[in-house]
């Protein structure tokens, strides 16, 4: 309809006459202007919500951003802050009472209102402020990222709030009714004491800050001796890429040291630690048998000297030359008998076979001839289809379990568990949860296929020379129990890659004051399953 009165014409433009219906020549129509489109709330609120947002970010960084301004700002009285003053930018007001905005400070004071739906977000914004400790330049420590001396735990009590479900426990946890031992933990190389074992041949790449060594293939430069994770990223820390190395990995107060470990030890009440390498775990991308078999000796003394010497309840688990099998069979002979070693540890990803691959069966007959533990841990992801992953948690989410899942299966299918029934196999870092589609396929794969190995998939699982470490947060450890018994579970802390001290004691509260299990079960998993298979 019109805005206009009467009909409308086919006159001049299309207009209608304004008082009568016939055209009158010469006659100029009253026009009207439409009244002005209302603002849509919506809209109103996206910029408020903009405005509150951008004052959110600026006080998280502490780096206030002044807003561009067409004109000037309104001068007048400010009123008296009727509350402390709310970091961030500010708009300046178009209507009702003046505004005052110090671009020096970057503060909106309290008079100032925000409009829509940024008002309910000032109760955010306050919150950080006070979360923001001036004097030092930093975040004021929050209830749970407190020291002991900072807040007192309540009466008879040790524990106290570190998060949400999280309690940490100041005393030591010497009075649990448990016995626990780690079957997973890890240490943090340092390439200046690896070079005062090795000879000169050696001294030089251990203590250069990069090296280049031939691996997977290809030249690649890395910090150390050892190749990173995949044979392409360089997981140097404080290099600042998307693809370094996380910063939980290790820190000032965790740094995988023997002192560290004997530290740990005593506060959580943890009887023996099995401990593994950090940069080492990538040593199955190493190409050339020589240099491989001189590193892993220099490592296997180094581990020897520096933790197992420091304190008993630490055990090393020794490195091997994989890619030779006479080498790795030598090797894996002088760390059981001379050095006294559980065992050695297996790349579970990153050599240029699979595990199961008759290449390697010489270094499975002489581990079941010693009796020692071969214990296969995730970390390397070259071959898995990771290596353009961009990102270390995209890939670590994947290239622990994965390689896990590939190893077992080929190990079972290929005979590996039939030929030499007295190996004993640890299954590490992957969690438990990877054996659970594992299972399932198997036996589905048996119902169509008809069974292809000697027993039933689980019966290889079951056997009582197969460990698979889990965490005390294990989601699926309750089911697996009811499915497979409680037997092949042992209880792993991983420390320090991705858990601090109130991090282990939390897991293993966790495990023992779990309702899913039962006293022998969390007693089996904590302690039990780990001393008879390691034979502690």
């Amino acid at each position: 309809m019109s805005p206009f009165s009467g009909p409308t014409s086919a006159g001049r433009g299309g207009r209608a006459c304004s008082s009568s219906p016939c055209r009158r020549p010469g006659a100029v129509p009253r026009r009207v202007a439409p009244s002005p489109r209302p603002r849509p709330q919506s809209t109103r609120k996206r910029c408020a919500l903009r405005r509150a947002r951008s004052r959110l970010r600026a006080v998280a960084s502490r780096t206030p951003r002044p807003r561009r301004r067409r004109g000037r700002m309104r001068s007048g009285p400010a009123a008296p802050p009727a509350s402390p003053a709310i970091p961030g930018p500010a708009r300046p007001r178009r209507s009702g009472r003046p505004a005052r905005w110090s671009s020096s400070s970057g503060v909106l004071r309290s008079h100032q209102r925000i409009s829509g739906c940024g008002r309910r977000l000032q109760a955010g914004v306050a919150g950080l402020e006070g979360r923001w400790d001036t004097r030092r330049g930093q975040p004021t420590p929050l209830p749970w990222e407190r020291s002991a001396r900072d807040s007192a735990a309540g009466e008879g009590d040790c524990s106290r709030e570190r998060g949400p479900g999280m309690r940490v426990y100041d005393k030591p946890m010497t009075d649990q009714p448990y016995r626990v031992i780690d079957c997973d933990g890890h240490l943090m190389e340092s390439n200046e004491e690896l070079g005062e074992y090795a000879d000169d041949s050696l001294r030089a790449p251990l203590t250069s800050k990069m090296v280049k060594i031939a691996t997977a293939g290809r030249m690649i430069t890395q910090d150390g001796p050892f190749p990173s994770l995949d044979g392409i990223h360089n997981y140097a820390r404080g290099w600042g890429g998307r693809f370094s190395w996380p910063r939980t990995m290790a820190s000032e107060e965790r740094t995988g040291s023997a002192g560290d470990w004997s530290a740990l030890l005593d506060k959580t009440g943890i009887e023996r630690t099995v401990i593994f390498p950090t940069r080492g775990l990538a040593v199955g991308m190493i190409r050339t048998p020589e240099y491989a078999d001189r590193l892993c000796r220099v490592y296997n003394d180094y581990v020897h000297d520096r933790y197992r010497g420091a304190d008993d309840r630490i055990h090393p688990m020794g490195l091997i030359p994989m890619v030779s099998p006479a080498l790795a069979v030598e090797e894996l002979r002088r760390v059981v008998r001379d050095l006294g070693m559980p065992g050695a540890m297996l790349p579970a990803a990153g050599l240029p076979l699979h595990l199961a691959h008759e290449f390697w069966w010489p270094v499975y007959e002489e581990a079941a001839d010693l009796g020692c533990v071969l214990a296969l841990h995730g970390a390397s992801h070259h071959g898995l289809g990771l290596d353009s992953f961009t990102d270390f948690v995209g890939s670590h989410i994947l290239h622990h379990p994965v390689p896990l899942m590939y190893a077992l299966v080929g190990l079972v299918y290929h005979g590996v568990l039939d030929r030499y029934p007295g190996l004993k196999l640890a299954f590490l870092e992957g969690g438990a949860a990877w054996l659970v589609p594992v299972l399932d396929r198997a036996v589905r794969n048996d119902e169509f296929f008809g069974r292809v190995a000697k027993r039933p998939f689980d019966e290889y699982v079951t056997s009582g020379n197969v460990l698979i470490g889990c965490e005390g947060n294990d989601v699926s450890l309750p089911y697996l129990a009811s499915r497979v018994g409680i037997e092949p579970f042992a209880y792993s802390s991983d420390y320090p890659h991705e858990v601090d001290l109130p991090g282990a004691q939390h897991e293993i509260r966790e495990t023992v004051e779990s309702d899913a299990l039962t006293e022998a079960q969390k007693r089996a998993v904590l302690a039990g399953n780990a001393s008879r298979f390691y034979g502690f």
